[in-house]
């Protein structure tokens, strides 16, 4: 699974402890280009014991999760992140992993949400809605009271990428069904359309790579989150979630036709960052905390250090302070 980071309540500047919600994607595990994930993963402090884990394999002699976990929600927080938001599809060694990680973060106040990853076979992203209802509900049943786990409006929360694979009707449908079953969530779409607002609690984007002024994009959709609630026949408060890169690589997935986004010794993250605390954020969410496969990662590497870390913990301060 990877993570993002995410925040837990309507009032605009007020989150996790009453701040403004900073949230990173992470990744809990699967097959994701593993070995540059197993080279790329800051090796343990001096000291410390070496425990064999694979950072997207998880632990390859059997233990030592609960300590990845527990590393991961105070490394985050160290960096001035609020949570987790963990790619997640129905599969028992991700509920595992993901019940592991919900612990880790209890211990310390640190919040995790699912990001719902609707259609994760590559070679077909056709959105089938029977399957994707049925995983919410055994997510909201399973995870959904977990003290560690992200609510909005009392309600837990799940991300959704990809949500423009079905239409608004479609989303609408399965939300009420899943109502009428007592299982009530916050849901944010994967988008720029503030239609969306009807159906969804907030707006966001995976990724905003490429775009020539993403900070006249922000500033456009920030707008048009604001005043959505005045146009709507059914008027709802939406959040504005911005998302900032460190950069991107996918060459271990498409070797043939990679694409790279140089990450210009962090001055491509601080340039994203800036954009977003520039269009009044209600959350910020970071692409992503250890997605070492796309070289998006912001956890400490051994490429990187504590670089990418440092930058987040600096310009959360500014965003924070400029929200006071």
């Amino acid at each position: 699974m990877r993570h993002r980071a995410g925040a837990a309540d309507r009032d605009r500047r007020r989150a996790i402890a009453g701040e403004p919600a900073l949230e990173a994607r992470q990744a809990l595990g699967r097959d994701v280009a593993p070995h540059r994930a197993a080279q790329e993963r800051a090796p343990p402090a001096a000291g410390d014991p070496e425990d064999g884990h694979d950072p997207e394999l998880g632990p390859q002699d059997g233990g030592g999760e609960d300590d990845l976990a527990r590393d991961d929600a105070a490394s985050g927080q160290e960096a001035g992140i609020d949570g987790f938001l963990v790619s997640w599809l129905n599969d028992p060694d991700l509920n595992r992993r993901l019940s592991t990680l919900l612990d880790a973060a209890d211990a310390t106040g640190f919040k995790i949400a699912i990001y719902l990853e609707t259609a994760p076979d590559p070679t077909d992203r056709t959105l089938r809605p029977a399957q994707v209802r049925e995983w919410i509900a055994y997510a909201l049943r399973v995870f959904g009271d977990h003290p560690a786990y992200m609510r909005l409006d009392d309600r837990p929360l799940i991300f959704v990428y990809s949500s423009d694979a079905a239409p608004l009707s479609i989303w609408q449908d399965m939300f009420d069904a899943l109502s009428a079953r007592g299982l009530t969530g916050s849901y944010f779409a994967m988008s720029y359309d503030p239609a969306n607002l009807d159906v969804f609690d907030g707006l966001h984007q995976y990724a905003v790579l490429g775009d020539p002024d993403l900070a006249a994009t922000y500033r456009s959709v920030a707008r048009s989150v604001r005043y959505s609630s005045l146009l709507s026949d059914s008027p709802r408060l939406g959040i504005w979630a911005a998302t900032v890169h460190p950069g991107f690589d996918n060459c271990p997935y498409s070797p043939a036709s990679p694409y790279v986004v140089d990450r210009e010794d962090g001055e491509y993250y601080r340039r994203t960052f800036l954009a977003a605390i520039a269009s009044d954020p209600d959350w910020i969410i970071i692409t992503s905390w250890n997605e070492f496969g796309e070289n998006t990662h912001i956890a400490p590497s051994v490429r990187y250090g504590d670089t990418y870390r440092g930058i987040t913990r600096e310009l959360a301060q500014l965003w924070r302070t400029r929200g006071e």
